[in-house]
C-alpha cells in the first residue's frame, strides 16, 4: 500500500500542477486578447488618431498596459510588445474599403513546470489581436 501510494503521489502532483498551469494559460490568453481589444476600440476612436510622423501610440499602448494591470499582468509599453496600427485596410461586403485599428499584443509568461526535462522551453508566448473600424 505505501509502495503503491509512493508511485501514486509524484504523478497526481505533476497532474495538478499541469492543470493549473493550463488554467492559468488560458486565463492570462483572454486578458491579453481583452487587452488587445481595450487598445484597438480605444484606437478607433477620432479623438485618439495619430497624424505624426512616424506615428507615435503610446496613449494607446498604454490604454492596454493598464488593462492588463488591473487584471494582474504586467505589460511594458514597449512597440515590440505592443504593435499599432490604425491604416489597416477593411473590406466591407459593398465593396467598399474603410480603415481601421488594429492592436497586436505578445506576452511571455513562465511555465509553473518549466524545469520539466520533456518541455522544450520553460516560457510560453501568448499573442492577442483586435481590429476595430475606425470611427469618423
Amino acid at each position: 500500500m505505501l509502495v503503491e501510494l509512493a508511485f501514486a503521489i509524484p504523478i497526481m502532483t505533476l497532474i495538478m500542477v499541469v492543470i493549473v498551469d493550463v488554467g492559468l494559460i488560458v486565463r492570462e490568453h483572454q486578458v491579453i486578447q481583452n487587452a488587445a481589444r481595450e487598445g484597438a476600440r480605444f484606437s478607433c476612436l477620432p479623438e485618439n488618431y495619430v497624424y505624426s510622423t512616424p506615428p507615435d501610440y503610446f496613449a494607446v499602448r498604454q490604454r492596454v498596459v493598464e488593462y492588463a494591470r488591473q487584471e494582474g499582468i504586467t505589460l511594458v509599453n514597449d512597440p515590440a510588445l505592443i504593435e499599432v496600427r490604425q491604416d489597416v485596410r477593411i473590406l466591407l461586403p459593398t465593396g467598399l474599403f474603410v480603415y481601421g485599428s488594429e492592436v497586436t499584443v505578445s506576452y511571455t509568461r513562465p511555465m509553473l513546470i518549466g524545469a520539466f526535462p520533456l518541455l522544450p522551453t520553460n516560457s510560453m508566448t501568448l499573442t492577442g489581436r483586435s481590429l476595430f473600424r475606425n470611427l469618423d
